[in-house]
């Protein structure tokens, strides 16, 4: 009986992060984490956490929204769209 409503279900789909964003743009443009990793210099621990949403596993707020600016180039996503979705 507790089917969810459609509030419930817009509510579920804007509350995503901008790492499920780049995570889905990552995968449909057939990239790896590693291919990521290795266009940004950076460990694929880091890029986990961002597509995991856990910011504040890697470190302050300044390199996470560069890492995501960065990340958002590569796989041809808005950075300001990603960057308002981290603010949130």
């Amino acid at each position: 009986m507790n089917e969810p409503n459609s509030i419930d279900q817009e509510h579920a789909a804007n509350s995503k992060g901008p790492g499920d964003q780049l995570q889905a743009a990552r995968i449909s443009m057939g990239l790896t984490l590693d291919d990521v990793a290795s266009k940004m210099h950076l460990s694929t621990a880091i890029l986990s956490h961002l597509e995991a949403n856990r910011f504040d596993e890697i470190g302050a707020p300044i390199f996470v929204k560069g890492y995501l600016r960065s990340f958002a180039r590569i796989v041809d996503l808005d950075e300001e769209q990603i960057l308002e979705r981290y603010s949130k």
